[in-house]
């Protein structure tokens, strides 16, 4: 833990790491340590990232900052790396819905962003919706450079499917639960870049 000073962030980051890959050396826990190293050279000087291999996960975290949904640190997560904001809590009912953002690729660059709805609801709620299709939208703009609405309203028209645009793979995808009293459904807004492995949970 001293390798890392009074970061508390990063004391707590060192623990989640020890947690998933539970070393049983001192090899081991000096690879933890070596890695998180490599992590904060790279918040504090993040690397050019080539437009063809995903964009870098330090801009992608605050692409959705005005919209109060900032990821949190980029981290190595089982075979993948991983970022998610905390949820975004709305008001629709008795209880509340959720939006969170999240990022998923490799140590270098993400290839995957995925907006979500949780809507604590039965049937589709109005204003909560649009404001998942607004964010989309600011999302792909964000992702790709241009105008993303004439995209994101094709796909809020069939209410699911998959386009694509630009070389990306635009999945929107909706589930729903319960019944018409007591239940629910979400929404999943998925930007997967060229140089993603496909092999994501949607």
């Amino acid at each position: 833990m001293f390798a890392f000073g009074l970061s508390r962030d990063y004391v707590q980051r060192w623990k989640r790491r020890m947690t998933l890959d539970e070393p049983t050396d001192r090899a081991g826990v000096d690879a933890v340590i070596r890695e998180l190293r490599e992590v904060r050279k790279r918040e504090r000087h993040p690397p050019a990232i080539s437009p063809d291999a995903g964009w870098s996960p330090y801009a992608a975290q605050a692409f959705l900052a005005d919209q109060d949904l900032v990821a949190r640190d980029y981290h190595r997560s089982f075979d993948e790396w991983f970022a998610q904001a905390e949820p975004r809590r709305f008001k629709t009912g008795i209880f509340d819905s959720t939006m969170t953002y999240s990022l998923t690729g490799n140590a270098l660059a993400a290839t995957r962003l995925k907006l979500a709805l949780d809507a604590r609801f039965p049937g589709d709620t109005d204003g909560v919706d649009r404001l998942f299709y607004e964010f989309a939208e600011t999302l792909l703009h964000h992702a790709n450079g241009e105008d993303a609405r004439a995209v994101v309203a094709a796909l809020a028209a069939e209410g699911r499917g998959e386009h694509q645009f630009n070389g990306f793979r635009i999945v929107l995808a909706r589930n729903a639960w319960g019944d018409e009293k007591m239940g629910g459904y979400g929404r999943r807004f998925v930007i997967c870049h060229p140089a993603d492995n496909g092999q994501g949970d949607y």
